[in-house]
C-alpha cells in the first residue's frame, strides 16, 4: 500500500516535490511471530521522524 501511496504523490504532485517521496515501511518478509521481534519489525516513531527529518534536510535530531 505504501508503494502505491508514495506512487500517486509522485504522479499527481511531481512538480511540487522539493524531495523525493520515502517510504518507512516494515521489511519485506513475513512478519514474525514472537512479540519481541514483532515490535522490532514495525516501524517506530522514531524511524518515521528520522525520515522525515531526511528528507526534510535536516539531519540533526529535533530537540526533546
Amino acid at each position: 500500500m505504501a508503494a502505491d501511496i508514495v506512487a500517486f504523490v509522485a504522479q499527481a504532485a511531481f512538480g511540487d516535490l522539493k524531495a523525493a517521496p520515502r517510504m518507512v515501511t516494515a521489511p519485506h518478509t513475513p512478519v514474525p511471530f514472537s512479540p519481541i521481534l514483532e515490535d522490532a519489525y514495525v516501524p517506530t516513531a522514531d524511524a518515521i521522524a528520522a525520515a522525515v527529518r531526511e528528507v526534510a534536510g535536516s539531519a540533526a535530531p529535533a530537540a526533546a
